[in-house]
């Protein structure tokens, strides 16, 4: 599937900061799928016009750092094929150690033309900084959502390792970055043991009569800090750091979210 911005408005290089999203039917769309600005499509769209038969390839290429990949990752903690990404994603990424230089960012939205939180969507009550509810009339809110975020973007912030110095392909040192174990294993683990939609797919040890009926297992502060908890992850530095930066976090996902375009 080949679509071509038909405004004119993107530059190539536009393009390659536009993510394409689905109208619903995109989970039925199985074959390659490109989007091309003008510059680019308007002359495939002549040639087929012209009745020309065309071949066309597609190449995906990595662009060649010196020693590390930088991986950026956008996602909620309230999203199911997001967490289920990320928690499968950790054990790789653990391997690589701080070869990886990865980013983490949490969506947040305002509550356009609202000035009050009735349903517990926001961070603290601030429209600024909401999210949506993953389980409708169920236990879990927007702002256990957010909450979540910050405290995994947290776990990463307070919890980092540095590999020990090691040499370059053209022998000399690498400069050590830092990556954080605790968060993989945390996102890993928080997946089965914290889930936001109830479905009994944790509960291989626990009654399913009760599993995430009780805060201790569905997701929000208790049942993340019982993870913590099992990990040996230092609950009350991670809880003081969601206290000193959840605004300056939130901002920051908001303005990252920016250099972007969805369509």
């Amino acid at each position: 599937v080949v679509i071509v911005d038909n405004s004119g408005i993107l530059t190539p290089e536009d393009v390659r900061r536009v993510v394409m999203a689905s109208d619903g039917w995109g989970a039925a769309v199985t074959i390659p799928s490109i989007f091309l600005a003008q510059a680019d499509g308007q002359p495939i769209i002549d040639a087929l016009q012209q009745g020309k038969e065309l071949k066309v390839t597609l190449s995906w290429t990595l662009e060649q750092t010196a020693d590390h990949m930088q991986v950026n990752l956008w996602t909620s903690a309230g999203e199911k094929t997001g967490s289920f990404f990320l928690a499968d994603f950790a054990k790789h990424a653990l391997r690589f150690k701080s070869h990886l230089e990865f980013q983490q960012s949490y969506h947040v939205e305002e509550l356009s033309g609202q000035t009050t939180d009735f349903n517990d969507q926001c961070w603290d009550g601030d429209v600024r900084y909401c999210e949506a509810d993953p389980d409708g009339a169920g236990p879990i809110t927007g702002r256990e959502v957010l909450g979540e975020g910050l405290r995994q973007q947290c776990i990463w912030d307070t919890a980092l390792a540095v590999d020990a110095v090691t040499k370059k392909p053209d022998g000399t040192d690498r400069s050590p970055r830092p990556y954080s174990p605790d968060f993989y294993r945390y996102v890993e683990k928080a997946h089965t043991e914290c889930p936001f939609v109830c479905d009994n797919s944790g509960a291989a040890a626990v009654d399913q009569r009760t599993w995430c009926t009780s805060p201790d297992h569905r997701l929000g502060e208790r049942c993340s800090q019982r993870v913590m908890r099992l990990l040996n992850i230092n609950v009350q530095r991670v809880t003081q750091c969601v206290e000193d930066k959840a605004l300056q976090l939130l901002q920051g996902w908001v303005e990252r979210r920016q250099w972007t375009k969805v369509f």
